[in-house]
């Protein structure tokens, strides 16, 4: 059968492959692949991912002086690697307030939430109008921090003269502590792909590659053990010492200290003490311990679960608040900078 093809197919092939025609297909398909990667570039912001940058203390943080967009949303980071516009160090008008808000990736937003969706964003200018003077709000995150981090960027940049600082975490963030190993390149990229197609595939179409197909990768290793029993005390030792300092540096700048607890959908709906982590001491422990601080806390487990059960769409996945949800989370953080100012206005000299 196939000797008789041959005579038919043979001189088809040599038509369609012959130098000419080859080069014609050559082009064509290295036109398609330019149209794709201006496509992948400016239309979906592929290749120019948030950068972030290793730190001896702070363990990393976003690489300051960014401006991108990305999937359609605006990513802004300013000189001091918040996600904030830029102000200088220390006020320059004596009736500014400064709030600093602290945390992961609740406050930070991650890639998905626009910068004038952040609370962050948002709390300014009802903050000014509320108070009648100029307000500046910083956002003080990156994604996966906790305590220890918290604590060595305030050491490493100050304090920015804030009247208030307000303090976001979960409970997972009783045991958190900086790990100061090498950065996962996907989670955390150091520098630019080359290609937003390069981008494109290794950080997310690969995830659809099953894993033993993956020839190009090196097999991955056995997982970690989980945590024992006293490696899970340590951190938590070392999660609260960091939370005490942190409270020490601040209650020594002057500024107002409060906190809000975060919590997660496993936690609203199964009542766990973390979707996550095994051996997580839990909401309670953390309340027990801002309250032998004096820090008020405010548990925002009850405020999710009622505004989920009115039908607001407050989180994008387990953990991470929705475009709504940090509309949610500005009211909640207007309310401590309110309370806080309230109550310090009406302080006895």
């Amino acid at each position: 059968m196939i000797s008789r093809l041959r005579p038919l197919v043979a001189p088809l092939l040599r038509f369609y492959f012959r130098p000419s025609r080859l080069r014609v297909r050559l082009g064509e398909i290295l036109i398609a692949l330019v149209l794709v990667e201006l496509g992948a570039r400016w239309w979906l912001g592929l290749g120019t991912p948030p950068l972030y940058l290793p730190h001896p203390t702070i363990e990393y943080l976003l690489r300051p002086d960014q401006d991108i967009q990305r999937f359609g949303k605006h990513i802004l980071v300013n000189h001091w690697a918040m996600r904030s516009q830029d102000f200088p160090a220390r006020k320059t008008d004596p009736s500014e307030y400064r709030v600093l808000v602290v945390g992961d990736s609740i406050v930070n937003g991650t890639a998905v939430i626009d910068h004038a969706a952040l609370a962050t964003t948002r709390l300014g200018p009802l903050l000014a109008a509320d108070l009648g003077r100029p307000v500046q709000v910083a956002n003080i995150s990156a994604g996966s921090w906790g305590p220890g981090n918290w604590l060595a960027y305030l050491r490493s940049y100050g304090l920015f003269d804030a009247d208030l600082v307000l303090l976001v975490l979960s409970s997972h963030d009783a045991i958190d502590t900086p790990g100061y190993g090498p950065l996962d390149a996907k989670q955390y990229p150091v520098q630019a792909p080359i290609l937003a197609l390069e981008e494109g595939i290794h950080r997310y179409l690969e995830r659809f590659v099953p894993a033993p197909l993956r020839i190009w990768q090196p097999p991955p290793g056995p997982p970690p053990p989980p945590p024992t029993e006293a490696e899970l005390q340590a951190l938590h030792t070392q999660a609260l010492a960091d939370l005490r300092a942190l409270h020490e540096l601040v209650q020594g700048s002057g500024a107002g200290f409060r906190a809000l607890l975060h919590a997660t959908q496993p936690e609203l709906t199964a009542g766990l003490a973390s979707a996550a982590t095994a051996g997580d001491p839990g909401r309670a422990e953390l309340k027990a311990f801002f309250a032998e601080l004096g820090v008020p806390l405010h548990d925002l487990q009850p405020f999710w679960a009622a505004a989920i059960a009115d039908g607001r769409k407050v989180y994008t996945d387990f953990i991470h608040l929705s475009a709504e949800g940090q509309s949610l989370l500005t009211e909640l953080l207007r309310t401590e900078v309110r309370i806080d100012y309230n109550a310090r206005s009406t302080d006895p000299p």
